[in-house]
């Protein structure tokens, strides 16, 4: 066995066949529990998650890219930092790379995930009489097109104005 030491002065053995598959799914726990913690703190009043990618997958281009420069920051200082970890960067970085995967699979309709109900295989390109949706798939689940719009209304058309003579 190797005995092995990190910054924080812990030491703790590992055997050279060991496997990281077990520590890995641990820190993996590890992260869910604080994005579910902190998801409590996030989805508060009116806010929700749409609102924290106002600029769509760019959003998260800065967030992960913000999260490495910090990891980077803290790696160079060797550990002599205030507040962040380089632990409690890369767990954010977990966590912002779960969120942007949500986010790309709910915003493709290729995947036929219904980005109103979040129901997945529910997405149909063909209309009940063979109408061509290619450009706006309708969702079985939740009666609606991608878009929002519902069966019954027309899209980009004015509504009726019963006329009652002058």
């Amino acid at each position: 066995m190797k005995s092995l030491s990190n910054p924080n002065n812990h030491s703790f053995k590992i055997k050279q066949t060991e496997s990281y598959l077990n520590d890995a799914t641990t820190v993996l726990e590890w992260a869910k529990k604080l994005m579910m913690q902190k998801g409590k703190d996030y989805q508060g009043g009116s806010v929700c998650d749409e609102d924290y990618y106002p600029h769509g997958w760019k959003s998260f281009d800065t967030m992960l890219t913000t999260k490495v420069l910090r990891f980077r920051s803290v790696m160079e200082q060797k550990g002599e930092v205030n507040f962040d970890s380089a632990q409690d960067c890369l767990i954010d970085l977990i966590n912002y790379s779960a969120r942007c995967i949500v986010f790309l699979n709910r915003h493709n309709p290729d995947n036929g995930i219904c980005p109103n109900c979040q129901q997945s295989d529910a997405l149909s390109y063909e209309g009940p009489e063979g109408e061509d949706f290619s450009d706006n798939p309708f969702c079985h689940e939740c009666d609606q097109f991608v878009n929002g719009d519902s069966l019954n209304e027309k899209p980009n058309e004015e509504p009726e104005v019963p006329y009652h003579g002058a």
